[in-house]
């Protein structure tokens, strides 16, 4: 994995085995309320990875061995932040992490 030095934020990260892109369109929406989101690269990309929507991409979890690729659950993801991002605070991070769980089980719970 590489990261852009030019970039910061938070960015979203799913399946591409279970990409569900409504359901992380909608973490998405909710996240962004709370934090500042990365930019893409020049060539679309975070991280290396050509987005599969604004501010999401998606990686072979179970190959890379990545922690979210350890149940078979149909919705998976997880929120990164650049390393050593100047813009993003402990307090930033817990009210980013804490907003998707929710937003998560609300997108759930209208099925």
């Amino acid at each position: 994995m590489r990261t852009d030095s030019n970039s910061d934020g938070f960015y979203r990260v799913g399946d591409t085995d279970r990409p569900e892109p409504k359901y992380q369109r909608a973490l998405i929406a909710v996240f962004r309320q709370v934090t500042h989101i990365a930019e893409p690269d020049e060539h679309r990309c975070l991280i290396g990875t050509p987005l599969q929507q604004p501010r999401f991409i998606n990686y072979p979890i179970r190959d890379l061995g990545l922690c979210n690729g350890i149940t078979h659950t149909r919705f998976v993801t997880t929120t990164e932040v650049y390393p050593d991002s100047a813009g993003v605070s402990a307090e930033e991070c817990i009210e980013a992490q804490g907003v998707v769980v929710s937003a998560g089980f609300g997108y759930l719970r209208r099925g």
